[in-house]
């Protein structure tokens, strides 16, 4: 039989059946050396090409961390789960570094994407004026720093990447200051600043002030798709705590501004329905769910309904209204809408996917919790997306494409408050694909079989992936509609032979066997026992054996 006849028979097998699980965490950081009040996780940010040849890195902020000597941590990780170190910056006593980060794009025309961390407590230029500083991807090294105008603006509590809105070769990037005050001071308090700066010479080229007290003008920012068609992309700017109306306004409705990326005019500003809704929260781009041409971004306003909270999706350079996405509903207080990300392509359906975190504050363990909805109709993935009691889950949030290798979207949460309410804090590393359920058959040897993508109904599907065999040598993949575990060279052999299949794949240089694509359906219910096993000269008895799974497959 050919290898390539082989490989479709395996593949035509393994579609007879939906995968067990949900998403789940992949990595940790923090949760070994972080001490009370560093607030690992304040911020998050995902990095494209970190580490040199296509190896996604994430950044992560800890404004609190200070070992009596700094003012703050900004990490950046490997993405490839293991959570590895490959820069580390500190800041001096008060600044805050880590209180935002964000991937900003290549602004210094090095090949690999730089990111910025706010320090919005830094004295340099006046009392918590604040600044920020932009590193080089790829060396870690600082490309520039600039601080705050005045004293008390707090520039760099949020970052945001804006694209190459200048046309000069070079990406730009968005500071904000919410907490920024009128010429009245504490009377005109909180009215937001935002500024938008070339990357290419730390210039700015425009700036926002927000026209009321407690606007907070600039309290969420993102890059937008190219709304208008005219080949640049968008930004928005969140304004949480904008009034709506008059002469009788709606307190607190929030609103979020449009702007054109070519102009930097406003193209369109939408505005909340309901009292303490709190619109412009929190903002992300997203794709084109409908497929009419007209790309789309999501809009937190996690006050809504005394505190329910909800998402609006808009489309269009007029921010038509898609739809309303309503949180779980655990409490009066979910605050769902707390932080949005696009969540790429979960279920390779052609749809662009969105997560949506919730604080929960007020439910009975006040973990929060997170969703992640389908951009093809709206539906629900999951909703078993926890945090830990009093953990700050909807803090932050970095998602939108596969930073780990696997070919499946990732997603970096922070949970800042952890540790029992004493503000220590972590970062949870999710990926969105279910696995091949365990048969409780460990691995006999250095080898792991794994089987990972959508739930296996009619289209969805899934990759198989065999790592740790002998480089460019056989692997017999085995799989039956039946089990019968039975003993095998020193392990367990579980699917059923006697009415199963084996085919042979070889293990490419690196030890691996990797299938992807196996279609999802089957005429009914169906479970499948899959386990690999390959000859060694390094086994006992001479061959290894896959931990044992089970792939559930529906009709």
């Amino acid at each position: 039989m050919s290898l390539a006849r082989t490989a479709r028979r395996a593949a035509l097998l393994l579609a007879l059946a939906p995968i067990a699980g949900a998403q789940h965490v992949k990595w940790t950081f923090g949760q070994d050396f972080a001490t009370p009040g560093d607030l690992v996780g304040r911020s998050v940010a995902l990095l494209h090409d970190a580490a040199g040849a296509g190896q996604h890195g994430v950044v992560v902020g800890a404004p609190g961390d200070t070992d009596g000597v700094y003012g703050g941590s900004v990490w950046v990780l490997r993405g490839d789960g293991s959570a590895a170190v490959l820069h580390n910056h500190h800041g001096v006593a008060g600044s805050e570094l880590g209180y935002a980060v964000a991937a900003i794009g290549d602004v210094n025309g090095g090949g690999h994407e730089d990111y910025a961390t706010g320090e919005p407590g830094s004295d340099i230029a006046a009392p918590d004026a604040g600044g920020f500083i932009v590193w080089s991807g790829a060396t870690g090294n600082v490309l520039f720093e600039r601080s705050g105008p005045k004293a008390g603006a707090r520039l760099g509590e949020v970052l945001a990447p804006a694209g190459d809105v200048n046309d000069d070769g070079f990406d730009d990037f968005l500071v904000g200051a919410p907490s920024w005050d009128g010429p009245l001071g504490a009377l005109d308090a909180d009215r937001g600043y935002v500024a938008l700066y070339s990357g290419n010479t730390g210039a700015i080229l425009k700036s926002w002030t927000g026209a009321h007290d407690g606007d907070r003008l600039g309290a969420a920012l993102s890059k937008l798709p190219d709304l208008n068609g005219d080949g640049v992309a968008e930004f928005a700017l969140g304004e949480p705590g904008l009034e709506v109306g008059s002469p009788f306004s709606i307190i607190d409705a929030g609103g979020c501004r449009v702007y054109s990326g070519a102009t930097q005019n406003l193209l369109v500003e939408v505005t909340g329905t309901g009292g303490s809704e709190g619109l412009g929260s929190s903002i992300c781009t997203l794709g084109d769910s409908d497929a009419d041409g007209k790309l789309e971004f999501a809009v937190g306003g996690p006050g809504w309904s005394s505190g329910k909270g909800r998402v609006t999706v808009y489309e269009g350079k007029t921010a038509t209204v898609v739809t309303t996405l309503l949180g779980w509903d655990l409490a009066s207080e979910d605050h769902f809408g707390a932080a949005v990300g696009p969540a790429g392509d979960l279920d390779k359906d052609g749809h662009d996917d969105l997560i949506v975190l919730a604080h929960a504050i007020s439910s009975p363990i006040s973990s929060g919790y997170g969703r992640a909805l389908s951009g093809a109709d709206w539906s629900l993935f999951s909703i078993n997306f926890p945090g830990l009691p009093g953990s700050g889950l909807g803090t932050s949030l970095a998602s939108g494409f596969d930073i780990s290798g696997d070919g499946w979207p990732d997603a970096v949460v922070g949970l800042p408050n952890a540790s029992l309410g004493e503000d220590a804090g972590f970062v949870r590393g999710y990926d969105f694909v279910s696995h091949a359920g365990d048969m409780g058959v460990p691995a006999f040897g250095p080898v792991t079989l794994d089987i990972y993508g959508t739930k296996m109904f009619p289209g969805g599907q899934a990759d198989l992936l065999v790592t740790g065999a002998p480089p460019n040598k056989p692997v017999y993949l085995m799989a039956s509609l039946h089990q019968m575990p039975l003993p095998f060279k020193g392990g367990t052999i579980v699917p059923d032979m006697s009415v199963g299949l084996v085919f042979a794949l070889p293990a490419d240089a690196g030890g691996r066997v990797f299938i992807p694509g196996i279609p999802g359906g089957a005429p009914a219910v169906t479970a499948i026992y899959v386990q690999a096993a390959m000859k060694s000269i390094d086994a006992p008895q001479g061959w290894w054996l896959t931990n044992a799974v089970f792939v559930n497959f529906y009709p």
